[in-house]
């Protein structure tokens, strides 16, 4: 919901000041950030999302680095949403990226190590594979022996690499 406010006031307090450009959007974010960037980028088209965001968003990319894909083994249990995936469906289904993928949504680059020990990179091979049954473009950068947040040095092998698909990425979605 947040994500969704920010958009709005965006758009209707800010956008002169700092010359915002709600068509052309992307959004990124590790860890939970990435969780949150794929039910953004992915639900914000949604019914359940409806009048959320503003109405002139236009997300062209979304890059998740590490997301979480099951929301009911790690929201659901800390009580961070109210019930339970058998009590609410609707909202942890909202909450979960592969629930909202559907052939309207934009682009996806994925960021994961395999040897990370918060998020399995199982998460992200999911995510990619519902993105490909329904005809989304998903780039999944599965890095071997990467942990988690193994991005944050870029002059890292595995942040060489990565800035060089990211940037090849926003290229060419733009």
């Amino acid at each position: 919901n947040q994500i969704g406010i920010f958009t709005k006031l965006l758009e209707s307090n800010y956008s002169a000041e700092y010359n915002a450009n709600l068509e052309n959007v992307y959004i990124m974010g590790g860890s939970a950030g990435g969780h949150l960037t794929c039910v953004t980028g992915f639900g914000y088209n949604e019914e359940y999302f409806n009048g959320n965001f503003s109405e002139n968003l236009n997300i062209k990319g979304v890059i998740p680095l590490y997301p979480p894909n099951d929301i009911s083994s790690w929201v659901g249990e800390r009580g961070l949403l109210p019930g339970s995936p058998e009590t609410d469906p609707e909202l942890f289904d909202a909450y979960t990226p592969t629930a909202l993928i559907d052939p309207n949504d934009p682009p996806c680059l994925i960021y994961q190590g395999t040897a990370d020990k918060l998020v399995n990179y199982s998460d992200s091979i999911e995510i990619k594979s519902i993105c490909d049954n329904v005809g989304v473009t998903c780039c999944n950068l599965l890095f071997p022996l990467a942990g988690h947040a193994s991005d944050i040095f870029f002059s890292t092998n595995f942040g060489q690499v990565w800035l060089y698909y990211l940037e090849r990425f926003l290229y060419l979605t733009q």
